[in-house]
């Protein structure tokens, strides 16, 4: 049984190395992908304008048929149609999504220089706890006190 199905099976493909246990590709040496790896396609993004034109030829579709048309036409399902409503019911596509990527960015910025100023200032006033700690030994060095000073 077992040579009927090895043979079987290596009629079927001419790159296949079969062995009793498992049936594994053999390398083959030229420039052509491998067709069995699937290549997963990008996804879709649909821009602000894009949404809201879609949102408002379905909301002109008043035959039947028409929806399911347009729906076919720009490729979605109603599921992503819903969605879109729902962005826009949120208040979501009222900005363009590069202008909100630029706010965040900028956002991001504005909190990174105020992060770097934080840490210059937290160091400087290190510096001047230091400062005036030394100032204290001294003056106890040399008995001077702020009495002593008004008094002169």
């Amino acid at each position: 049984m077992s040579t009927l199905l090895n043979n079987t099976i290596s009629d079927l493909s001419p790159h296949m190395e079969v062995t009793t246990q498992t049936v594994r590709p053999q390398t083959i040496n030229n420039d052509h992908p491998d067709p069995q790896v699937k290549v997963r396609a990008a996804r879709r993004r649909f821009t602000v304008a894009d949404k809201l034109r879609i949102i408002s030829e379905a909301d002109k579709c008043t035959v039947h048929g028409q929806l399911g048309a347009l729906l076919r036409r720009e490729g979605i399902y109603s599921a992503t149609l819903i969605s879109f409503r729902k962005q826009q019911d949120e208040g979501k596509l009222s900005k363009d999504t590069v202008q909100v990527r630029k706010d965040k960015l900028t956002r991001d910025a504005v909190i990174e220089s105020s992060n770097k100023r934080i840490a210059s200032l937290e160091l400087e006033n290190l510096k001047l706890k230091t400062l005036l700690d030394i100032q204290k030994k001294v003056s106890v060095l040399f008995n001077l006190t702020f009495e002593q000073q008004n008094a002169e």
